[in-house]
Order: C-alpha cells, then sequence, then structure tokens
C-alpha cells in the first residue's frame, strides 16, 4: 500500500510540471562545422534546467563524442563555477542519421546569471549565419504547472485586436517550415503570399509564441488555419502565457486545462472569449491536434 501511495505521489508530481524552451539557437538552414563564437545564455532568475539538446549534423556523420565520450557541461561566467558534466543521450536526426542529436538531463536549478555552455566535441557541433556563428543549442526548463488561471480582479470593457499592429521581433515558434512560413506571418488577417505560420515538424512538442512588450488583461483569443494553396489548420491547441517567457502558466477553466476548438478550415475566423482573464506579457499557442500540418494565423484581444 505504501509503494502504491508512493506512486501515486511520482505520477501526480510528474503531472503537475511542464518542460519549456528557454533557450532556442536553431534553424532549418544548411550548418557547419566548429562554432565560432561561444553558446552562452541568460537566467533572469533562479531557474531548473531539466534537459539541454545540441546538434552534430556534421555532414550526416553524426558524433560520438571525444575519447571521453558525449558530454555537455555549463560554466556561470562571473564564477567559473561548472555544472555537469552529464553524459549525453544520443538521437538520430534527419534521414535517419545517427548520432546527431546529444540531449543530456541535469534536472538542475541554476542561479540567475550568465551562461557557457561547452560540448566535448566542439569539432563537429553545428553552427551558421542563423545562429551568427554560435553553436545549435536547445534548453528546456521545467516549471510548475498552476491549477486554476488566476482571475484579474478587473475584468477589461477593451477587448480589440492585438497583434496586427506587432513587429517582426514580438513572435517566436518552436520551428518554422521556411523562413517565408515563420512565425511573423501568423497575423489572423494576413493575405499576403506567405500569410501564416507552419511549424517544420508535426507534433505536440510545437508551439507559436507573441510578445506584446508590456503586460496587459487578455480577453479573447482567434485562430485561422493556412492562406492557401494547402488544406492545413489546427483543430485543437491550448494556451501559455507568461511574464518572463520561462515560467508558463496553462490557461484552465473549471480547474482543468482548456481545449480550445481550432479550425474546420483554413479561412473562418474561430474565435473563443476567455473565461478567465489574465494579465500577461506573453501567450503561446500550443497545438494539439491539425489537419494534414500544423499552420495558423493567430490574433489575441484585450486592451
Amino acid at each position: 500500500m505504501k509503494n502504491l501511495f508512493k506512486i501515486l505521489l511520482i505520477v501526480l508530481a510528474s503531472s503537475m510540471f511542464a518542460n519549456n524552451l528557454i533557450v532556442n539557437y536553431d534553424n532549418k538552414n544548411k550548418v557547419d562545422n566548429w562554432p565560432e563564437n561561444l553558446t552562452t545564455f541568460t537566467l533572469n532568475k533562479s531557474t531548473n534546467i531539466s534537459s539541454i539538446e545540441t546538434y552534430h549534423w556534421n555532414n550526416a556523420r553524426g558524433s560520438t563524442g571525444n575519447k571521453y565520450g558525449a558530454y555537455i557541461k555549463l560554466k556561470k561566467l562571473n564564477t567559473n563555477k561548472t555544472y555537469g558534466p552529464w553524459k549525453a543521450t544520443l538521437k538520430s536526426g534527419m534521414n535517419g542519421a545517427k548520432n546527431v542529436y546529444w540531449v543530456v538531463y541535469p534536472n538542475i536549478t541554476l542561479p540567475a546569471g550568465k551562461y557557457l555552455v561547452l560540448d566535448s566535441d566542439s569539432a563537429t557541433w553545428s553552427h551558421n549565419t542563423g545562429t551568427k556563428g554560435i553553436g545549435f543549442t536547445k534548453i528546456f526548463s521545467k516549471t510548475l504547472e498552476i491549477g486554476e488561471s488566476k482571475k484579474v480582479e478587473r475584468k477589461s470593457t477593451k477587448c480589440n485586436p492585438l497583434v496586427a499592429s506587432l513587429n517582426k521581433n514580438s513572435f517566436t515558434a518552436s520551428t518554422a517550415y521556411d523562413n517565408r512560413h515563420s512565425a511573423y506571418y501568423a497575423k489572423l488577417n494576413n493575405t499576403t503570399t506567405f500569410a501564416n505560420w507552419s511549424s517544420s515538424q508535426n507534433n505536440k512538442n510545437q508551439w507559436i509564441t507573441i510578445d506584446f512588450k508590456q503586460k496587459r488583461i487578455r480577453c479573447a483569443i482567434a485562430t485561422k488555419g493556412r492562406h492557401k494553396n494547402y488544406t492545413q489548420y489546427v483543430k485543437t491547441y491550448f494556451i501559455t502565457y507568461s511574464n518572463d517567457n520561462m515560467n508558463w502558466v496553462i490557461y484552465k477553466e473549471n480547474g482543468n486545462k482548456k481545449i480550445f476548438q481550432g479550425n474546420y478550415d483554413v479561412n473562418t475566423i474561430s474565435k473563443h472569449i476567455l473565461k478567465n482573464q489574465f494579465q500577461a506579457r506573453y501567450v503561446k499557442f500550443n497545438p494539439i491536434s491539425w489537419q494534414s500540418h500544423i499552420s495558423m494565423r493567430v490574433e489575441v484581444y484585450g486592451e
């Protein structure tokens, strides 16, 4: 009975945490070996690091590391304190190329500060102009999922569209099919030739984030599918929100994660009024199911 109770506690605890991408030096363009610049990142607050991933394309040969193996470690720059090394799990990539992804799972809480990522085989570590010569790296943080979305004390009487006026640096996404389908093109009523965000992968780890630059009340959301040429749209999704782009809250109604009904075609707007208005700088759309391919146009309403 005690063992069963322990198992239940472990399952409950694991379900309360979510992994969020906090460092993303990655793109789908051609890569070279041996980064030209240091791979650094900054934490503005104490943060749990759940996983770190580096990429070693190496002309489809991958890498198993140096003579000591495949390891990743971190160094805090103002103190030179090191964390790790952690032995990497090697994973295959595009076209079945072996040992191109190195993944470690530190599960360590780091204090605020600037850090350097160190990889045991820099000679095969991928980089390109898109990362400004920085080694391809993704870092995920583990954050506690809050239960009920906290209701704001004052509900907004304004519910205006906010996304259309934002500039390019307000949009980020997990992946993009190419530069013509980047996050910036996801504005709801965009009807240019390339008028939607399309991910490069179809899985439940894809997302698009909007940075509104300031914390304001959010009262409604809306989506459309791909603008033209292909029947692609997101059928269901959920949203999360944040004020620091690291610690994310899942939007919930009646104590449960709210699953929003998305689209059933490419051009009909699917709009939802939020029962629990919230204040946030960032809003993230997380697709759950889709037609053919993950493609979205989005809007967030508020004051």
